[in-house]
Parts: C-alpha cells; structure tokens; sequence
C-alpha cells in the first residue's frame, strides 16, 4: 500500500494516511449448493407451468358433468355444419338434435383459421 507524506493533502492532521484500503472478504452467498438449489427450482416451476397447461380428457358422453370446466372432449363426430355467416356447428355421437355433445366455433376465431 502507498502511503501519502505530505499530511496537508488530508485535512492537516499529522500522522500517516493510507490511499489505498485494504479488500475485505465477503463470504459468496450462491454457493455451488445454492446454485444448484435455484436451477432445480426453476425447472420444478417450469415443469408445473407446462402441466398447468394440459386439460383433462373426456368423452363425449361425460361433457354433462363437467359444464362450466375447461375440459378437452373426444368422441365421434358425425357432422360439421358451417354457417353462411361462417360459424361452424359440430355434432358428436349423433346428428342434430340427438347429438350427445354438440359445439360450435365462432366465425373469425382465431381457431377457425387452423
């Protein structure tokens, strides 16, 4: 370390001052075991925001039960009937009005143009 000689260089008080301080060791908060911990974390939280994601399949003869739910439906389609203003109607499990389930897709939605 270097020291100044010239003592009016720092206020006039006699004596000797250092220029330089000497570093102080701080301890690494993110050890390798905390690194770790938050990598593992953020995959756990990535893997439970894809799950979120995945809906529950269902037959078309259960969609009773789950009115108001967000569900996924499967069964057989037995006709797809489009509107002249473009909104298509579904039928499953028999044709209209003895459709098991029946659906409807809106004319410019944005799953209309798949």
């Amino acid at each position: 370390m270097r020291t100044l000689e010239n003592t009016a260089d720092v206020g006039g008080k006699t004596g000797k001052c250092f220029a330089a301080y000497k570093p102080i060791k701080i301890p690494a908060i993110f050890a390798s075991g905390m690194r770790a911990f938050f990598a593992i974390l953020g995959l756990l939280l990535c893997l439970i925001a894809t799950h979120a994601e995945e809906l529950p399949v269902i037959k078309d003869s259960e969609a009773i039960h789950y009115v108001g739910k967000n569900v996924e439906v499967r069964g057989f389609v037995v006709s797809v009937r489009a509107s002249p203003l473009g909104t298509t109607f579904t039928n499953f499990g028999g044709d209209y009005p003895d459709q098991m389930f029946a659906g409807f897709i809106a004319a410019g939605a944005k799953i209309a143009t798949d």
